[in-house]
């Protein structure tokens, strides 16, 4: 017959060898995901010089010609972004936004940027 202390000790080392195993598992699981993220990276392609981000669609060249040549740069509010659309000049996007104008009173905007194959912002067109 085993005693409450002898019976203490065997659990003690039960949980032990599963602590143990389940701490190799982990690190096993976390090493495969590790080497499979370095072998296959979230972003396997490239990304072009221009771009829509993934979280607002935004296109950061066009947001930073828009706060050097706006009025009230922290006025500035995207409401519409289009996809990127390469070509052989470069890149075309268009940018519909508010901000505020001259008088001091918010404005809406439509405008269609084209962009040199470096990112550049080249042309900026009105769009009805």
């Amino acid at each position: 017959m085993t005693t409450t202390t002898e019976t203490d000790e065997k659990l003690s080392v039960f949980a032990t060898v599963i602590l143990v195993l389940v701490a190799f598992f982990a690190i096993f699981i976390l090493e495969r995901f590790m080497s499979y993220n370095s072998r296959h990276p979230l972003e396997d392609k490239p990304k072009e010089v221009v771009h829509n981000l993934s979280w607002d669609g935004s296109v950061l060249q066009v947001e930073s010609w828009l706060k050097q040549n706006l009025k009230d740069p922290g006025s500035f509010e995207a409401i519409e972004w289009s996809k990127v659309i390469k070509n052989a000049n470069g890149y075309f996007v268009r940018c519909k936004y508010r901000a505020k104008n001259s008088f001091g009173g918010y404005a809406v905007e439509n405008k269609l940027f084209m962009l040199n194959s470096s990112g550049e912002v080249i042309t900026v067109t009105d769009v009805e």
